[in-house]
Formats: structure tokens, C-alpha cells, sequence
């Protein structure tokens, strides 16, 4: 008995040692990711994310939102950084579209408002994508989403 939990012991201080040590805190500067600033109650039916996403060129960042049929969704984003993006909703179909071009011209903010639909089923995705993929330029994005408190919001954890 003495003997196994030696045994255990030992694994358990020998992990942090070995088992981690290749482990990397430094984010790859291909990683897209976002950063919760502010996520607020408002009222007892609304609530509000307000998400800072860093993203390299070339690279595409989703928001999942979960509605329920009639659910409404207000919000806007901004560019912080210099680069280029385009930002769309989609339902079934797309529901918001915000282009940049290559001939110069750049979305800097925008701000979106609409209604969950059965028609557009109940999960929507918030796209921004970074259209800089050769300058590899990286852009920061401010989103804020006011939606119902019945509603859900998901992002990735990691975007390789």
C-alpha cells in the first residue's frame, strides 16, 4: 500500500516536469482568437459580449449565435488596426454582408440588427475575415452583440 502511493506520488510530481515542458504560453502568430472585454446582463431577458478578435491574413474568425425563432440581435463592430476585413451573418442564407475590395476599399466598422427566423434556422455565424493574406498583416476587430438571455454564444477555443 505504502509502495503504490510512492509510486503515485512520484508520477504526479514527475508530470509537470516532463510532461509539460513542451508545452508553449507564447500564441503562434498564425492563431486567430478572441478576447471577451466585456460580457454584461442587461435587463433580466437581454444579454451583452463585447469581443476584441485578432486575426493574420488570410484568416477567418466565426461567431455562433443559438436563437430562438423571433430572437432579436443588435450590435457593431469596428476595425482597431490597420488591415482589411470583411464581416457577414449567416442564417441559411446570408443575412448581412460586409465587403472589402482589393481596389482599396476597406470596411471599417459597421453596425447590424436582425431577427431569428425559422426560414434562417436557429444557429447564425458572425464571419470576419482577413482579407490581407499577403501582407499577412494583423487586424484587431471590436464586436459588441446584444441578443436575448434565452440565446446562446460560442467561438473556438483555438483556430489553427
Amino acid at each position: 500500500m505504502i509502495k503504490r502511493f510512492i509510486i503515485a506520488a512520484a508520477v504526479l510530481l514527475l508530470i509537470p516536469v516532463y510532461g509539460c515542458s513542451a508545452i508553449s504560453m507564447n500564441k503562434s502568430p498564425s492563431l486567430v482568437g478572441p478576447e471577451i472585454i466585456r460580457k454584461a446582463e442587461l435587463a433580466p431577458n437581454w444579454q451583452m459580449y463585447q469581443l476584441d478578435v485578432q486575426m493574420m491574413g488570410s484568416t477567418e474568425f466565426p461567431i455562433l449565435l443559438k436563437l430562438n425563432d423571433g430572437d432579436r440581435v443588435d450590435g457593431y463592430f469596428y476595425l482597431e488596426t490597420e488591415g482589411n476585413l470583411d464581416f457577414h451573418i449567416m442564417g441559411n442564407s446570408v443575412i448581412y454582408k460586409s465587403e472589402a475590395t482589393s481596389e482599396g476599399r476597406k470596411v471599417t466598422s459597421g453596425r447590424f440588427s436582425f431577427s431569428a427566423t425559422q426560414a434562417q434556422g436557429s444557429t447564425y455565424t458572425l464571419s470576419f475575415h482577413n482579407v490581407d493574406g499577403e501582407k499577412q498583416t494583423k487586424a484587431t476587430a471590436f464586436l459588441e452583440v446584444i441578443y436575448p438571455a434565452s440565446g446562446s454564444i460560442f467561438t473556438p477555443l483555438e483556430a489553427k
